[in-house]
């Protein structure tokens, strides 16, 4: 299956001084093209699916391969399609829109994970603030009085006043053993 993407210039192209038919032909167009700017489509087939007279097609057709000194690519003298081999049409504008089409792409993507990595930080900033808004967790406190410890012995803790008394040893210089 294909995706194929219009700019917004095609509704304000020189298409339209043609009237409305060559510009619904090359909407189609865009749609069925492979990733590669090939179409298969043809006047048989654009009457069909527009529901159109052949002759009808085949001059909406023949304005999209004839030369228009008009158009905004002058590539190919401004013709929208050039044979491609058997019954296949290149897309003359199809490399100049995938591209842009695929820098906004990227620069959607990345303004994306930009998002994502500031909203991670505003998680964490407040995941911070909360936990420091709670005050000191269980883990935290004294065993025995529950106030904010600051001394952990053997798995316990303790604040200041309950701290048991750490022997030191004598010969050094006063640290504990």
């Amino acid at each position: 299956m294909s995706f194929g993407t219009v700019d917004k210039g095609l509704l304000a192209s020189s298409l339209l001084d043609h009237g409305p038919l060559p510009v619904a032909m090359m909407f189609l167009i865009v749609a069925e093209k492979d990733k590669y700017g090939v179409t298969t489509l043809n006047p048989r087939i654009m009457s069909k699916l527009l529901g159109i007279p052949m002759v009808m097609a085949q001059e909406g057709w023949d304005i999209l391969t004839s030369p228009d000194p008009a158009s905004s690519n002058p590539e190919h003298e401004g013709r929208r399609l050039i044979p491609f081999g058997d019954g296949k049409w290149l897309v003359v504008s199809h490399a100049k829109y995938a591209a842009e089409h695929s820098l906004a792409l990227k620069r959607q993507r990345d303004k994306d994970a930009q998002q994502r990595h500031r909203d991670r930080l505003k998680e964490a900033e407040k995941a911070e603030k909360s936990a420091a808004d709670a005050g000191p967790s269980d883990r935290d406190v004294c065993d025995v009085c529950g106030e904010p410890a600051e001394v952990a012995v053997a798995g316990n803790r303790f604040c200041r006043k309950h701290a048991p008394e750490i022997p030191t040893d004598p010969e050094d210089d006063g640290g504990p053993i």
